[in-house]
């Protein structure tokens, strides 16, 4: 591996709030409460219409875990989150102060950051720490500043994953031991270290980390935004400790091969008695060792990560332990499109952004859906203009075959990483506009405009649909039926979009 000068990534840091110097934003959920304030789920909002939302602090949040500690009731004394609490898919922690929302959106519209989640590392680090370098993925919330944030110069969302997989990878806290010197991990410490360039991953890499990385984060609903920027809009993983230990050994045998160590590299960096003797004076992990020799009688890191190095050298190829739809979905997403139908289901919607700039809000989120899934349109076209029957060749590259599905949130993830359209909304995402870098087009541009031109007339259909009963003659069983079928399409995927 030949070391990159520079910044590769485009790293970019922010610290939001000063637990000091921004004390006057805080409030305490008692405060809030003499102020008139209505819960409303982990935010609040007082009788002025303010909206406040939790402010993070570096001790909630561990690796790959952002629900590692929480508030009691009383706002004063904290503690870890238990493994119930874990398994819970809709707990979110209690914090210690709210912040009004206005000010976190105005600190991140200054960085000029739209996403629907926050990365950022701890600040605090001590040698008798399990891990030196702790980073993770948070919901888009407030921030103390003992927990900065670290914003990377792409837009890909599958580049920013590997990106905090790194941070997180034995390997690089090896390093990162040998460096510190006292408690905080400074901007000085960061540049030091030897993070892999984005050039560095392979296809197969990509798709080894991300499912895994996705896994071991999106635990819980509130980092759906997350998930869906990586492609999943499945449900969020099931909290199971022994799988996550297999998931963390792989992806930290994934990281010695990728930063070429040897097998004996790796038992050292692991615990370098077992390499060099029972005498030899030095530890790496030691807080990490002990407390897994005090938890499950065995040092079950190194023993986890050296079984998962043997597997990927015995295989020659990086593969999951436990295949699931989940895993095949997200690496998918990080190699889309990958097909010819992909991608021109990808230019046909870049159409209707490009074409079409006049619909804005609902009609423009009608008509991605359409686009996505073309085989709808001719159905809704044929209510009023039958001669869309002979037009179906127009069609044919845009069909999907039946019984197959491509999420329109796939599509719009892929043209905003490319620069091809941006998202003004991500809560909603269909407030839409052309991006600044070219997309390459395979398609003719008439057809395109062509289809562009059905999907609106569709969409015409849609909004009778919603205003009014469609009238349909009788004798047009056929097109009422595939207008029945539609309807039924259209709804599941509003429902999803909504």
């Amino acid at each position: 591996m030949t070391p990159t000068i520079g910044n590769p990534w485009g790293i970019r840091f922010m610290a939001m709030f000063h637990m000091s110097n921004d004390s006057g934003l805080f409030r305490t959920a008692e405060q809030l409460t003499a102020m008139g304030a209505v819960r409303e789920g982990v935010k609040w909002r007082d009788g002025e219409g303010t909206v406040w939302v939790p402010l993070y602090e570096a001790k909630m949040i561990h690796q790959f875990d952002y629900r590692w500690a929480t508030y009691e009731a009383n706002g004063a004394d904290s503690r870890d989150v238990e493994l119930e609490e874990k398994m819970d898919p809709g707990y979110a922690p209690q914090p210690r102060y709210w912040v009004p929302e206005m000010e976190v959106e105005s600190r991140l519209k200054a960085k000029g950051w739209n996403r629907g989640w926050l990365m950022g590392w701890r600040d605090i680090c001590r040698s008798t720490d399990e891990r030196t370098v702790i980073a993770g993925v948070i919901p888009r919330v407030g921030v103390g500043n003992p927990f900065p944030l670290f914003f990377t110069g792409t837009a890909n969302t599958v580049l920013q994953t590997v990106f905090l997989a790194n941070w997180n990878a034995l390997v690089l806290d090896y390093v990162a031991r040998q460096k510190v010197g006292g408690t905080h991990l400074t901007y000085s410490y960061l540049e030091q270290f030897p993070m892999l360039p984005p050039t560095e991953y392979s296809p197969s890499d990509l798709a080894f980390i991300i499912p895994r990385v996705l896994e071991l984060t999106y635990t819980a609903h509130d980092l759906k935004p997350f998930a869906e920027d990586l492609g999943y809009d499945g449900p969020p993983f099931p909290w199971d400790p022994e799988r996550r230990a297999s998931l963390r050994a792989e992806l930290d045998a994934c990281y010695a091969r990728l930063y070429r160590l040897t097998r004996d590299e790796l038992r050292y960096i692991l615990d370098p008695a077992d390499v060099m003797g029972p005498d030899y004076p030095s530890e790496t992990f030691r807080g990490l060792k002990n407390n897994e020799m005090k938890e499950f009688g065995e040092y079950r890191t190194a023993r986890l990560v050296l079984a998962a190095w043997d597997r990927l050298e015995r295989e020659k190829s990086l593969t999951t332990v436990a295949p699931n739809t989940s895993t095949a979905q997200v690496s998918r997403a990080a190699h889309f499109p990958a097909t010819d139908m992909e991608r021109a289901l990808c230019e046909l919607a870049l159409g209707i952004v490009q074409h079409a700039p006049r619909i804005r809000g609902e009609q423009h989120l009608y008509a991605m859906i359409l686009a996505t899934t073309p085989e709808l349109m001719p159905a809704l076209l044929m209510v009023k203009d039958k001669d869309i029957l002979h037009n179906r060749d127009t069609f044919r590259a845009f069909i999907l075959p039946e019984g197959q599905r491509l999420g329109w949130r796939m599509i719009l993830n892929h043209l905003e990483r490319q620069g091809a359209i941006l998202i003004s909304d991500r809560a909603k995402q269909h407030q839409l506009s052309p991006g600044a870098s070219q997309y390459p087009i395979r398609q003719s541009a008439e057809v395109i405009q062509q289809l562009v031109s059905y999907a609106l007339k569709a969409c015409d259909t849609l909004n009778e649909w919603k205003n009014s009963s469609v009238h349909i003659q009788k004798e047009d069983a056929d097109i009422q039926r595939q207008i029945e079928v539609t309807r039924m399409i259209f709804d599941q995927e509003w429902r999803e979009a909504a």
